[in-house]
């Protein structure tokens, strides 16, 4: 079997909640205000996940066929307007 091309994503997200571990320990043992270790905490949660999300999406739309948008636009507009909603005419 192949491997996923999406092991990378996976080893990120290894990697971004390894270091966000490390991060609330280490704020939580700084002095600082509730309202600080939230910002800095909510702030490296935000941009782990968007790391996240922007390599998932990169690596999607390479190794998505090309067609297979095209397939599924086609597909949603061959759908007849006319057809029962719920089963009813």
């Amino acid at each position: 079997m192949a491997a996923s091309p999406f092991n990378t994503v996976k080893l990120d997200v290894i990697v971004i909640a390894g270091f966000g571990l490390l991060l609330i320990v280490a704020v939580g043992g700084a002095q600082l205000s509730s309202g600080g270790q939230l910002l800095i905490l909510g702030g490296y949660g935000a941009a782990g996940a968007s790391w996240v999300v922007g390599r998932t999406r990169r690596i999607a739309k390479r190794t998505m066929p090309a067609d297979a948008t095209s397939t599924t636009n086609a597909h949603l507009k061959s759908q007849d307007s006319s057809s029962t909603h719920y089963g009813q005419k």
